[in-house]
């Protein structure tokens, strides 16, 4: 290789260099900036929840035959224990429809477990975190408890509060703990996306 063409590979190896430093800051940074949205936001029994106007439970997987996978048991059961105290009179439940009919699934586990069907706002639009409070905001829900894991919990709640919900969270962590380190850390990218479109919408 000639001694010109040299530089030009030192300068792509700088600028490659560059872009990941930039990348690792902006995780790290989006990380820490949607965490600390939540910061005083987050409840760890619905006994010590301030009371709410509606419960928003986001979406989980769905098994074949119907069946909620345990993290979707666990946020379900949140917003359950929230309504059976009356720290909230109904509960929004938003899901995936496509993907084995999840909101509909989570609306027969609250009614088989108690909850008034009457009490019970289906969403079969909640593809994302994001579009589960678009929905929520646009029906009117202006004042929330989000149900979900502790890991989640920081993006719907900044979410939440950049549409205008004054929401809090309640952890959602009964039986789907062994999973959370590895859902962690796809979420450490998620919150990273989500800063940038609150900052950007």
């Amino acid at each position: 290789m000639s001694d010109r063409a040299r530089p030009w590979r030192r300068r792509l190896a700088l600028a490659s260099l560059a872009a990941i430093v930039v990348g690792i800051f902006a995780v790290g940074f989006g990380d820490c900036y949607i965490g600390h949205r939540a910061d005083g936001l987050v409840f760890t029994a619905a006994t010590d929840v301030p009371r709410h106007a509606y419960a928003i439970v986001p979406g989980a997987m769905v098994r074949r035959g119907g069946v909620p996978s345990e993290a979707l048991v666990d946020r379900l059961e949140a917003a359950r224990a929230l309504y059976a105290t009356g720290r909230v009179d109904a509960i929004f439940v938003s899901g995936d429809a496509r993907d084995h009919d999840e909101d509909g699934v989570m609306n027969r586990w609250l009614v088989e477990h108690g909850v008034p069907a009457g009490k019970i706002i289906r969403d079969g639009f909640g593809y994302r975190t994001r579009t589960t409070m678009e929905d929520a905001q646009r029906i009117g829900i202006t004042d929330a408890v989000i149900c979900t894991q502790e890991f989640h919990l920081p993006r719907s709640i900044a979410w939440a509060r950049h549409l205008g919900i004054t929401a809090v969270g309640l952890r959602a962590d009964l039986l789907w703990t062994d999973r959370q380190q590895k859902s962690r850390i796809r979420e450490v990218f998620a919150r990273t996306v989500a800063m940038f479109e609150i900052w950007l919408d």
